[in-house]
């Protein structure tokens, strides 16, 4: 039987100026860092999860707003 690899799409609408986004499957054995885009396609080689670790990482000036 063949199985199912995941792909994941995020599509986001946001003001807040993000810098990239880290994706990972849950057991972090596949991960990937992604320049920001308001759509993002992520293909992994593993099979389909029902849990996903997904990260945006802000830009620095985003941040020190944010954290002082």
């Amino acid at each position: 039987m063949k199985k199912k690899l995941a792909d994941i799409t995020l599509v986001t609408k946001t003001e807040t100026k993000i810098d990239s986004v880290w994706v990972s499957n849950i057991g972090q054995t596949e991960s990937f860092i992604i320049p920001y885009r308001d759509t993002i396609k992520v293909s992994f080689k593993e099979n389909l999860n029902d849990l996903y670790n997904v990260f945006f990482i802000l830009t620095m000036v985003e941040n020190q707003n944010n954290f002082g």
